[in-house]
């Protein structure tokens, strides 16, 4: 173990992919985290570059613990089968192989874990492009996360998490390797049966660039309607588990965002739409998806 071993023990999980290019600056702003004791998990998807090189550079230095390898299974899959793989850590970070980590992210979200509740903590982040000059699609969060809200909405981005050790066993029991987005199923899961608490602060740098793995790339074409297909899906392979865990008032509303995506007759459906309450973090943003929903419901789009 590198670190004082009194300190909070924290699995850091990373998939990779031909990232050689920014991996060492992440990879040191991952060492450099104070207060606590950090080992990585690498799963690689298959790089050509010097990727591998620069893991076992670290690993010979006793930061990397574990490098598994994989043929392009994409990150969300790495991400879960890196779960399964260290279920039982104290707390659990999600990283990616090109951002850089402000030093006191992990000690300033593990003041917010709730102990035996399954807990998620996320963190503002900083967006920066190959200048290192921040973005102006970096945008204040004023919102309460929520079952509700995740329904529709992925607040909590998958390299600012942060869970404990109740959250990972209960993201294992709902292990969905369908998913096109793994931060946007824990955020539902979690939010579902234990808590989510925000770090307002930014500690994270996240790198825009054209080779990003996850999330914002630069000058990516952004569809709503693919958007809105996936937060369906991840409704309907919530509903396939079939859980009980949900309070009175969640069930209802979920009841209700279920009919809507199994209703086949097209009106029924606008109708179902109009009456939904949408719990997207601002009113600007809920218009936008309730325009959205209607206007893929009425010519066909989802």
């Amino acid at each position: 173990m590198v670190g004082q071993l009194n300190y909070p023990s924290v699995a850091i999980l990373m998939t990779t992919y031909n990232g050689g290019q920014f991996l060492e600056e992440q990879i040191q702003s991952l060492v450099s985290q104070k207060q606590v004791v950090i080992q990585i998990y690498v799963n690689d998807d298959g790089s050509t570059d010097n990727t591998l090189d620069i893991l076992q550079k670290w690993k010979d230095k006793g930061f990397v613990a574990n490098i598994s390898r994989s043929d392009r299974i994409g990150p969300s899959s790495a991400f879960q089968k890196l779960l399964q793989e260290n279920l039982n850590k104290e707390y659990i970070a999600f990283c990616d192989q090109d951002d850089i980590w402000s030093p006191n992210k992990l000690t300033e979200q593990i003041r917010l874990m709730t102990s035996k509740v399954p807990t998620l903590v996320f963190t503002d982040r900083e967006l920066f492009t190959k200048h290192q000059v921040n973005s102006k699609k970096n945008k204040s969060r004023a919102f309460k996360p929520s079952f509700r809200n995740a329904l529709l909405e992925n607040v909590a981005p998958g390299n600012t998490i942060l869970i404990n050790k109740e959250a990972a066993h209960m993201l294992s029991a709902f292990a969905e390797p369908r998913v096109a987005h793994y931060d946007a199923w824990f955020y539902l899961i979690i939010s579902s049966v234990g808590q989510v608490q925000y770090v307002k602060d930014k500690l994270v740098k996240y790198r825009l660039h054209d080779n990003n793995l996850v999330g914002i790339r630069s000058g990516e074409d952004f569809s709503p309607f693919n958007s809105l297909r996936n937060y369906f899906d991840n409704a309907q392979f919530f509903h396939d588990f079939k859980t009980g865990s949900l309070g009175q008032n969640d069930e209802e509303y979920f009841s209700r965002f279920i009919s809507l995506i199994h209703e086949r007759n097209r009106f029924v459906r606008l109708s179902k739409a109009l009456k939904l309450q949408i719990h997207r973090q601002k009113r600007l943003h809920s218009l936008f998806v309730r325009i959205f929903l209607l206007a893929g419901i009425l010519f066909g789009k989802i």
